[in-house]
């Protein structure tokens, strides 16, 4: 089952954040919380229907600027740290892949829609940020995250062009 990695849309039990605190990571800090509060819980329920609608706008924290690509890696090795033994099951290293797949192409997708003088450094330092292998690896796992990790490897213009009409389509944007 895929959980989507943001808390905007869990309810969780008071209890699981008894040891859990939000780093001090300015981009996905409820991710980093979550993986916690999911490594806590003895079970997880699903509710398919939406009971929250969410909206973007393209001045909010994650449209408006380009997070460093440093603050990217800090979210990587905290996910490794919080991950623990668990760290070298097969199960973890593939979360641990499509977790650093997606971080960097949130991350490239900042880049894209801010633009400006460092975009395109930020799209370079992204795409360095994972391996085609891990690209692979996240194809394997999620079909959306891999293609788009490949794409953005081997051709970042094409990449740009459909993240493009991706956002325009899903966030009106």
């Amino acid at each position: 089952m895929n959980f989507p990695p943001y808390a905007w849309d869990k309810i969780i039990r008071r209890s699981l954040f008894n040891d859990v605190r939000y780093p001090d990571i300015e981009r996905a800090e409820d991710e980093c919380a979550l993986l916690k509060c999911y490594l806590a819980a003895q079970s997880v329920s699903v509710i398919e229907d939406p009971l929250y609608n969410y909206s973007v706008t393209p001045d909010s924290l994650t449209w408006s600027r380009i997070t460093p690509v440093e603050e990217t890696r800090r979210l990587i090795a905290y996910f490794e740290d919080a991950l623990g033994e668990r760290r070298s099951e097969p199960d973890a290293q593939k979360a641990l892949t499509v977790a650093r797949v997606l971080a960097f192409l949130n991350n490239a997708q900042q880049a894209l829609v801010v633009g400006g003088d460092s975009a395109r450094e930020t799209l370079r330092e992204c795409r360095k940020g994972f391996t085609y292998t891990q690209a692979l690896t996240a194809l394997r796992t999620n079909r959306v995250f891999g293609a788009a990790g490949v794409l953005l490897k081997t051709s970042p213009k094409l990449y740009r062009v459909l993240y493009g009409i991706y956002i325009k389509r899903t966030y009106k944007m």
